[in-house]
């Protein structure tokens, strides 16, 4: 998301003016444009913006989206979620919709592009359904439309063979794969990769693990869902982090994964040495570091869900590749 302006709070949203003082509107996912001269007044910019943002005098899509990108209900939402929202779940249905008059826009046309969505990806049309709920229902609770067309859409369901191939898609990674991946990684690959296992983190939380936050727990504080929990220590992680402190770098900056100088490792950074011992291994072996995850949970032993922290079982099922087991007679 940009960042919050320090001046012309007065101007519309995504208008900007230029370095000689014109003004700019920047649509998202479109081509900066000139709608108004220096010499403009407020009202003939705004006049301006209306008719790039309306259709007929009703709002168009792109305007309700920017309304939900300024509402409490966005901005309180993680980082993450916010990025995704503006540039991946909007992005189709802001170019399917435009032009259309927003308060014309019926639950069967919405219905209709998901499902032509759906046969491409069906995780990417229910992803930006939430993104079409989460619009409309602004719009809705802030009178720019009467009726939310989305009120009684659906998710989309996977058959069978698509279930079955997103299970094969994710798949659970044996003790053997994990086994072979840890002995070709560095040190600090392996210890990331053990305390990502024993506490079910992502990459990212792991990253950013300090040592102030570890005492009889670890603290966890969740850089996708913001949630906070303290994390209890087993005997494998107190291993794994007793190896953590004999990597160089330590105690520098007090990172747990650090980089020889004692700072915090980046993204790209560790990536491209889990790509290295990747790449050392046979195709077939292969994992990302985010299938640690799903392995983490799937062998959780008793709640798994109180391991993971997943606020919902729906959720939850999508980590755990784990099968069950019936008893015969």
């Amino acid at each position: 998301m940009g960042r919050r302006r320090k001046n012309d709070n007065d101007l519309p949203p995504r208008v900007y003016r230029s370095s000689v003082g014109s003004f700019q509107y920047k649509p998202l996912g479109g081509k900066s444009a000139t709608i108004a001269t220096k010499r403009a007044t407020l009202a003939e910019v705004w006049a301006e913006y209306q008719k790039r943002t309306q259709v007929a005098g009703v709002n168009g899509l792109a305007y309700l989206a920017d309304q939900y990108y300024l509402s409490n209900a966005f901005l309180t939402l993680q980082p993450r979620t916010q990025d995704d929202y503006q540039k991946l779940c909007s992005k189709k249905p802001l170019a399917v919709f435009e032009g259309w008059q927003a308060g014309q826009i019926e639950p069967a046309d919405i219905n209709a592009y998901l499902e032509r969505r759906g046969k491409t990806s069906i995780r990417r049309a229910n992803l930006e359904l939430v993104w079409f709920k989460n619009v409309f229902g602004n719009a809705a609770r802030t009178g720019l439309i009467r009726d939310n067309p989305t009120r009684d859409l659906k998710s989309l369901r996977l058959t069978r063979t698509e279930k079955k191939a997103q299970r094969a898609k994710f798949r659970y990674v044996s003790d053997a794969d994990y086994k072979t991946m840890h002995q070709a990684a560095s040190d600090t690959v392996k210890v990331a990769m053990e305390i990502s296992y024993c506490t079910g983190c992502r990459m990212g939380d792991v990253l950013k693990m300090r040592w102030d936050e570890i005492e009889e727990t670890i603290f966890i504080d969740e850089g996708k869902t913001g949630r906070e929990y303290n994390k209890a220590l087993s005997p494998r992680l107190r291993a794994a982090l007793t190896v953590a402190k004999d990597l160089p770098g330590h105690p520098f900056g007090g990172w747990v994964i650090r980089t020889r100088a004692g700072s915090r490792y980046t993204v790209s950074g560790f990536e491209s040495r889990w790509t290295a011992a990747r790449n050392k291994i046979k195709a077939a072996e292969r994992f990302t570091f985010h299938e640690i995850r799903k392995k983490a949970v799937s062998d959780a032993a008793g709640d798994k869900q109180k391991f993971s922290m997943h606020r919902d079982a729906t959720m939850l099922r999508i980590y755990d590749l784990s099968v069950e087991v019936s008893p015969s007679n």
